[in-house]
């Protein structure tokens, strides 16, 4: 399975809250966390949008477009990783950590991330 980042330029991804509909640009997404019933749609400018939309729904629309299912509950934008450790599994985006299931390390391998031992 390839993931190729640069499919996200330009793409549009409907984020359906309650009362609005907010049209969120792909490359703007750092991640997505589910909690529950409730997928939280994360952004570069540190703001933030919650859904019902399962995280299976947003993998299968988005995850041919370089967004890796790093754990349960989570959903990265891999352009957005600065660092990550296999060791500790964990990767980070930003100031932001994700915990990286023990089967998820080797993708982190072979997607060219920055890697720390």
């Amino acid at each position: 399975m390839e993931w190729d980042t640069s499919k996200q330029i330009g793409k549009i991804v409907p984020i359906v809250e309650k009362t609005r509909v907010a049209y969120v640009s792909m490359e703007n997404i750092t991640h997505i966390v589910c909690s529950g019933y409730v997928s939280t749609v994360y952004l570069v400018n540190k703001s933030k949008h919650s859904s019902s939309r399962s995280l299976k729904s947003y993998e299968e629309e988005i995850g041919q477009a370089g967004f890796l299912r790093m754990n349960r509950q989570t959903l990265v934008n891999i352009r957005h990783a600065t660092d990550a450790q296999c060791v500790k599994r964990m990767l980070y985006l930003g100031n932001t950590i994700i915990v990286v299931s023990k089967r998820k390390v080797s993708l982190l391998k072979r997607h060219n991330i920055p890697l720390t031992s």
